[in-house]
């Protein structure tokens, strides 16, 4: 069979969760005899835009990358790319996969599904977030720093979307909410065309079958980065909590959280010890929350390659302070294949997936005081201390061999059904929608004072 996969960003550009994860199904649909093909975004936006296609460092397969030119085209007003459209839709003629799995929209186009439908090839759609239904993607309010569970609708989801990025005062409020109204209208009609709808986690179907008013709730599939890494020795427990933390360093992902647990148990009187490994996703945002932990047993590493034998995971436990009402949880996963228990919020998937767990430990989400408070009673209960570092349980989450399994049938389903019939895009609507792309450029540039001819200045999208 020959499939398709859609992906906002790929090894080695991004290595996030879902980036890994999709890496790890293309690798093994190719071990079980598929042909596979990758249309990636970018964000290597310097030199315009541009298609790129080569072979995966791994030489299994190869990756189409569509690097976007036009400013800042991760803003949800610019989720629609005629040109990445038009270019995708020539590919898929000429490739003709057997089936399209289209795994994310972002730095590519929202029309995807519809392209693979238009073109009769069959699509599964796996959300691997909530942003089909928020343009905030993760749905974490700005004011209270907690997941949204406001119904999709121009009032007030535009107003939110459009003070979370970057200012844009040449839109107007009313041309706003349209865009939204737009936005959220493609949204739908993607997952409509999708032959195969999927998620990760039976929370997340329910919320996104909500927000949305489908008929059921997506088939949950879960997802895998890799095989696992080799399982570290026992680490013999002393008088000191040793914790580790790895991924993005961002508010989203609450490294504040971790650094104010940290002094709240240290103010109690706990020996605890944080060490934290990532890129900043966010440098200011990083320099804030370091100025916090000055004078804690905080230790920064910065990026890793990987994670079997580093120092932020020979640690007692591993510690998330996510606020993302997380989908999955790969992370945790990680953890749990090292041998590592895991100290998670209690919210989303993890709340699912590890309540009642052994191996894992939740506390209130968002809340470092929670947070100090269990560190300083991991410390003192022994009987909760004998419990929590006893061998951790099993890894939860699947092989790649079963993800991969999962979808094949998922494929053969989509054969079996066809695609679903969709109407050709209107070429007024195309028109305007590329007449709006070009008077916001225009007033991008005019606003930051970014000469048409040059870049100098400009954010990364």
């Amino acid at each position: 069979m020959k499939i398709a996969l859609t992906i906002h960003g790929f090894p080695p550009e991004h290595t996030g969760g879902t980036e890994q994860a999709v890496h790890s199904l293309a690798q093994e649909l190719v071990r079980r005899g598929h042909r596979v093909l990758v249309l990636a975004g970018s964000d290597r936006w310097q030199n315009g835009y541009r298609i790129e296609r080569g072979p995966d460092p791994t030489g299994r397969f190869e990756v189409v990358r569509f690097h976007r030119g036009d400013p800042h085209y991760g803003h949800w007003h610019k989720r629609h790319s005629a040109a990445v459209s038009r270019d995708v839709e020539a590919l898929l003629a000429r490739e003709r996969p057997d089936v399209l799995h289209v795994h994310h929209w972002l730095r590519l186009t929202d029309d995807l599904v519809r392209i693979g439908a238009r073109l009769g090839i069959p699509t599964v759609t796996t959300l691997h977030d909530f942003g089909a239904t928020c343009p905030i993607v993760h749905r974490v309010r700005q004011d209270t720093r907690t997941f949204c569970s406001a119904m999709p609708a121009a009032e007030p989801c535009s107003a939110c979307a459009t003070r979370h990025y970057l200012p844009v005062p040449w839109i107007g409020e009313d041309v706003a909410a349209q865009r939204y109204r737009d936005w959220l209208a493609a949204s739908i009609a993607e997952l409509r065309a999708s032959t195969v709808l999927t998620c990760l986690s039976r929370c997340q179907g329910e919320r996104i079958a909500t927000a949305l008013g489908l008929e059921e709730a997506p088939h949950s599939i879960a997802p895998t980065l890799h095989d696992p890494p080799p399982r570290r020795a026992p680490r013999p427990l002393g008088s000191k909590l040793v914790l580790g933390a790895w991924g993005s360093i961002h508010e989203l992902k609450g490294t504040d959280v971790l650094v104010a647990a940290v002094g709240h148990a240290c103010a109690a009187g706990a020996a605890v010890e944080l060490h934290i490994a990532g890129q900043s996703a966010d440098p200011p945002f990083e320099a804030r929350v370091r100025e916090a932990a000055a004078g804690l047993p905080v230790h920064w590493h910065g990026r890793f390659e990987q994670l079997a034998g580093h120092p932020v995971a020979d640690v007692d436990a591993f510690v998330s302070g996510t606020r993302a009402h997380e989908t999955w949880g790969l992370v945790a996963d990680e953890a749990l294949a090292l041998g590592v228990p895991v100290i998670l919020p209690a919210a989303g998937a993890f709340l699912e997936r590890f309540a009642g767990v052994r191996s894992a430990l939740l506390y209130e989400s968002g809340d470092a005081e929670d947070l100090g408070r269990l560190l300083v009673r991991l410390l003192r209960d022994g009987a909760l201390r004998e419990r929590f570092f006893a061998p951790v349980d099993p890894r939860s989450a699947p092989a790649p061999a079963a993800v991969a399994e999962a979808y094949e049938r998922l494929y053969d389903t989509a054969l079996a059904r066809g695609p679903v019939a969709v109407s050709p895009p209107a070429p007024d609507t195309e028109r305007a929608v590329a007449e709006f792309h070009a008077a916001w450029d225009a007033a991008f540039r005019v606003h930051y004072g970014i000469g048409s001819d040059g870049v100098e200045g400009e954010r990364a999208p």
